[in-house]
């Protein structure tokens, strides 16, 4: 099953009730920040988070102009109290899974580019139907690993590459990958299906997202649930 990018604005979901297509339901990983990240600002498509690593304080600033492209600006704390700029990151997300990060840091421009794609591979299928409403019928799993970034805006794109939702839906996860302090996510997908009774016909569906912060999987960071129902 492929993963499918969905971006959900209120006026589209009152569409989407009154013309009868599928009702799509947002299930967000967890609300736990993470133990390095401490948000101070957070709204629909931009946020504010302090940050400490390698016994330094940072202030990143991040704003998603859309679905695919990130401005960032890192701070770091002086000695005199004060948040200094110490570079600004400009971050897309090509329709080829690469990402590009343009960096400008004392006054010199460096751009870098990560291919995110990553490998996916379905490793079993069960084709059985439902015979009752209201059970999820298991479909495949299927196993893939992605390098991430080294910002939350920037994790966050990455992430909506193989989990359907908007990048700016994922923050809370992107937040736990950065604490998790590794440059590749390795991820677990289950795929569902529930089924009009009786029937074959999809009555809803539900992609199942676990991250790791190591190739066998024994690290695990956060889940993702993403469900949609059909009318």
């Amino acid at each position: 099953m492929k993963s499918k990018r969905i971006l959900i604005l209120s006026l589209c979901f009152a569409l989407v009730m009154s013309c009868g297509l599928p009702v799509t339901s947002f299930a967000n990983a967890s609300n736990i920040e993470g133990n390095g990240i401490e948000f101070t600002e957070k709204t629909e498509d931009s946020w504010e988070y302090i940050q400490e690593k390698d016994g330094e304080t940072y202030k990143v600033i991040e704003h998603l102009k859309d679905e695919s492209s990130l401005q960032s600006y890192i701070y770091k704390l002086n000695n005199n109290g004060n948040y200094i700029l110490q570079s600004e990151l400009q971050v897309n997300l090509t329709n080829d899974n690469e990402l590009v990060t343009k960096e400008i840091k004392d006054g010199e421009t460096t751009v870098t580019t990560e291919d995110v794609s990553g490998y996916a591979q379905t490793v079993e299928s069960n084709n059985s139907i439902n015979d009752e409403l209201g059970e999820w019928v298991h479909l495949d799993t299927t196993y893939g690993q992605k390098d991430v970034g080294t910002t939350v805006g920037a994790v966050s794109l990455v992430l909506s590459i193989f989990i359907p939702k908007p990048a700016a839906l994922l923050v809370n996860l992107a937040a736990l990958v950065i604490d998790s302090n590794t440059p590749t996510v390795y991820y677990r997908e289950e795929y569902y299906n529930k089924y009009l009774i009786g029937t074959t016909i999809p009555a809803a569906e539900m992609q199942a997202t676990y991250l790791y912060a190591d190739p066998s999987r024994s690290q695990h960071i956060g889940t993702d649930h993403f469900i949609q129902y059909y009318n």
